[in-house]
């Protein structure tokens, strides 16, 4: 799409490190691990004031951090991101805004291009709306499988219907 990588060379990755690669590369996209997330809007968020997508995801997010985040970098536009390992990095994104509710979580949004998403009860069924089920994913970012581990392909990986499942 046009833009370049910029990776920290530092190990441990720090607030500082992130700080300087962001700084000395006019980072204007920038993925953070959740943990990472809630120390850089906790200790540098002046550093992410330029960045005009902020995307956290790996764990829950926390509203507090998240409020935090809306509030003091209002140029910014703040993701929180969800996606298991076997289906990409990114398979869902909300938007935070200043109209998000930061006395529940936050939610995982709604799926990306490309990636289908519902809810399923022990049956395999969709759920109604509001109802508590299980979460499945697929579409193209979805791995094909473990490499020559059968037992875990099929103990993380079923198959549905393209027709229910789009």
């Amino acid at each position: 799409n046009g833009a370049k990588l910029a990776i920290s060379n530092t190990e441990p990755i720090t607030p500082e490190s992130v700080a300087e690669v962001v700084r000395d590369h006019n980072v204007s996209i920038l993925f953070l691990t959740t943990g990472l997330f809630n120390l850089m809007v906790d200790e540098r968020i002046d550093d992410l004031i330029d960045v005009n997508y902020l995307i956290s995801g790996g764990e829950v997010m926390s509203p507090t951090i998240a409020k935090k985040a809306v509030e003091r970098l209002p140029n910014t536009r703040v993701f929180n991101a969800y996606g298991p390992t076997e289906n990409c990095v990114f398979s869902t994104a909300f938007e935070l805004t200043n109209r998000t509710n930061f006395d529940t979580s936050i939610p995982i949004g709604k799926a990306l291009n490309g990636t289908s998403m519902i809810i399923v009860n022990e049956e395999l069924n969709i759920v109604d709306d509001g109802q508590i089920g299980e979460l499945l994913l697929g579409g193209l970012g979805l791995a094909s499988g473990y490499w020559n581990r059968e037992d875990v392909t099929k103990e993380m990986f079923i198959y549905l219907n393209r027709e229910r499942f789009y």
